[in-house]
């Protein structure tokens, strides 16, 4: 039987499957996961491993997954991350992974793409695909995922509830940004950071302030997205294809530290998402993933950004990048 799952955070959905898979599962990661989802996927006590991406899609390389896959083939999952949004169809991929492996997982995170809750358009063979409205995201709610599930694997499981405390998820973050910000290992110690508790909103009304949310939002990033499209036109910038661009819009510079400084200088924002894990969670290497983070920034271009906002930003990246 399917099901929609909806909780607090997208991540507490993601805990809860997690825990209803074999605890000896490894799971396959992207190497610029989101560290919340790392902590999630410990929080849960399974195994996971970080992947590389692929150059092209800038997607999970699934050469690299095929390989780990034919070599440890038993309980083994796959987190497939949508990078920036990158929404295409990967029916063809899943059903070939399936194929090696009939018992694999596969979570399609959908967290940075415009929330859908026609279920008709996700992949057959994912066996939940999982959507954010939390802070930042495409519809940003500032609360709140959904799922859908192709089995009713989490109701065979109670969901686990406990306390939940902002001051423990606070800690956890600033913990991320010290290991990030000096390429040190992690070391997790569990707490009560997730919220793990059912949401007060009921689907239906959740559901429609989100439709409502993400219509506002699509009319926005396109409004915002023309004016930052015109950075092509700098042959020190590269604009990342329009598929890449509806949770912000994404651009690689020569020196990206000197246009974030420039644009925080100017009194605006940005930001460069999502840094490579490995060294950090991993001790292996992602030349792709750590080359793109060196690269990249993000130009927001959500309900906070004016059509002035950002014309001056447009100027600033354009003047820094010669």
């Amino acid at each position: 039987m399917n099901k929609w799952a909806y909780q607090n955070r997208a991540s507490a959905i993601l805990f809860n499957y997690l825990k209803s898979i074999p605890e000896n599962s490894c799971l396959l990661v992207p190497a610029n996961a989101c560290p919340i989802v790392l902590a999630t996927i410990l929080k849960a006590g399974i195994n996971f491993k970080l992947v590389d991406l692929n150059p092209d899609t800038l997607l999970i390389d699934i050469a690299l997954v095929k390989t780990i896959i034919a070599e440890t083939p038993d309980n083994v999952a796959l987190l497939f991350i949508r990078t920036y949004g990158f929404l295409d169809d990967q029916t063809h991929t899943f059903k070939q992974l399936k194929s090696m492996c009939p018992s694999l997982k596969i979570i399609d995170d959908r967290c940075l793409c415009e929330p859908n809750f026609n279920e008709e358009n996700f992949v057959n063979d994912a066996d939940l695909t999982l959507f954010s409205t939390g802070y930042s995201k495409y519809a940003e709610l500032g609360r709140g995922g959904f799922g859908f599930l192709s089995q009713d694997e989490i109701r065979k499981n109670a969901s686990t509830r406990e306390a939940y405390s902002s001051d423990s998820h606070d800690k956890l973050v600033e913990q991320f940004n010290t290991c990030i910000k000096t390429r040190t290992r992690f070391k997790y110690q569990d707490s009560n950071w997730l919220d793990l508790n059912p949401s007060k909103q009921a689907f239906e009304e959740y559901q429609h302030s989100v439709i409502e949310l993400k219509n506002t939002a699509k009319k926005q990033k396109t409004l915002i997205n023309n004016i930052y499209q015109k950075l092509s036109n700098n042959t020190n910038i590269i604009t990342m294809d329009c598929e890449y661009n509806h949770w912000r819009f994404n651009i690689l510079v020569p020196d990206k530290k000197a246009v974030l400084t420039a644009i925080f200088d100017a009194g605006f924002f940005a930001s460069s998402h999502y840094a490579s894990m490995v060294g950090i969670f991993d001790p292996h290497h992602a030349p792709v993933a750590e080359n793109l983070h060196a690269q990249v920034v993000n130009l927001f271009n959500d309900h906070r950004v004016s059509e002035q906002d950002a014309m001056h930003i447009a100027d600033i990246v354009n003047t820094v990048a010669k």
